[in-house]
């Protein structure tokens, strides 16, 4: 599994607590997938091209196959007599293998965004962790695990 990292270095400090919650669900799923060996999780940044980067990880890692999650969340300020703002996030995953020297992509799936809402608007970087993190929680809880496993099964044959 490899995560694209924000090319934003604030941003990355950001997201950082709120991937572990979703390495740790997603190593779950993968982990109950006999034909599937996890070999680890990495990170890749934008400053290459993702595919050039991602075909050196998976050559130094000696994987033949790679899953490519991107996430990407947005704050809005959106005052109502309840809240204060959303957070909101999308996460993907797109399927790489090697094949005739080169990478191709095998497929994709989304999982289904999901929007929180704030109470209490901040600016602060302890602020956006805690919004992450739970909006993070919220995308682990809800999304399907039947469905993930299926994608994963249908790219590794």
């Amino acid at each position: 599994m490899i995560f694209v990292k924000e090319s934003d270095r604030k941003r990355e400090n950001v997201i950082k607590e709120s991937r572990k919650n979703l390495v740790s669900g997603f190593e779950s799923i993968v982990g109950s997938i006999d034909s599937v060996d996890l070999i680890g999780v990495s990170t890749i940044g934008v400053k290459d091209s993702i595919e050039d980067a991602l075909a050196r990880i998976m050559d130094e890692q000696g994987s033949n196959s790679s899953l490519l999650i991107m996430t990407e969340w947005e704050f809005q300020k959106q005052e109502t007599s309840m809240w204060k703002g959303l957070v909101s996030m999308t996460v993907s995953i797109d399927s790489y293998s090697f094949k005739d020297g080169g990478l191709v992509n095998r497929g994709g799936y989304s999982i289904d965004p999901q929007k929180i809402p704030i109470r209490k608007w901040g600016k602060s970087s302890s602020f956006k962790k805690k919004n992450l993190q739970r909006i993070t929680k919220k995308i682990t809880s809800k999304w399907s695990e039947d469905e993930i496993g299926d994608f994963i099964n249908s790219i590794s044959k």
